[in-house]
């Protein structure tokens, strides 16, 4: 049975511009149908209330708002369209 990925969407939030750019590709590439980007938490947020999209995948170190509290706002805002949207936090540091 294939994977229907075409039939999700899925966010990224990333500030990096060159990692949000390879992040969407390689969505795009295994066949995910709606890729929604924002370029911090804050717009994160605002896109992902406006989309509310079948994943999240923000980096974990941004400004103004990072990927934790973005995750927080995702979970606990009034707000909210989804709280239990499943997020994947990612970052370049290997420590």
């Amino acid at each position: 049975m294939a994977y229907q990925f075409h039939r999700i969407s899925i966010m990224v939030v990333e500030d990096n511009m060159p990692m949000m750019e390879i992040t969407k590709s390689l969505l795009l590439a295994f066949g995910v149908g709606n890729v929604v980007s924002a370029s911090n938490g804050d717009i994160g947020f605002r896109r992902f209330c406006q989309y509310n999209p079948d994943i999240v995948i923000a980096d974990w170190m941004m400004k103004p708002m990072d990927g934790i509290s973005l995750t927080e706002r995702i979970r606990n805002a009034p707000d909210s369209p989804n709280p239990y949207v499943p997020v994947i936090l990612m970052t370049g540091f290997s420590e």
